[in-house]
């Protein structure tokens, strides 16, 4: 067990398998994590999605990066299709 981030997995395990109460606080950090990192994911796709708009409704990119703050090269990628 050489590797770094597997031998702190193991130690990990070990420790919370001894203990039910750390098992739970570190479940319960986890899920709080997990749940902050879908909500930026979720704003960040809103904010995709309402400058993409902003593009259909035919407004100007210079306009769009004044109000987002994104560089005019970024606003055009989003004119870009996804694939």
């Amino acid at each position: 067990m050489d590797q770094p981030k597997l031998c702190k997995a193991m130690t990990t395990l070990e420790f919370l398998s001894q203990d039910r109460e750390a098992r739970r606080l570190y479940e319960m950090r986890q899920k709080a994590l997990l749940d902050e990192h879908w909500k930026v994911e979720g704003q960040e796709w809103k904010g995709r999605r309402g400058r993409q708009k902003l593009l259909q409704m035919g407004m100007e990119i210079s306009s769009i990066a004044k109000t987002t703050g994104l560089t005019q090269d970024k606003i055009r990628k989003l004119a870009e299709p996804d694939d």
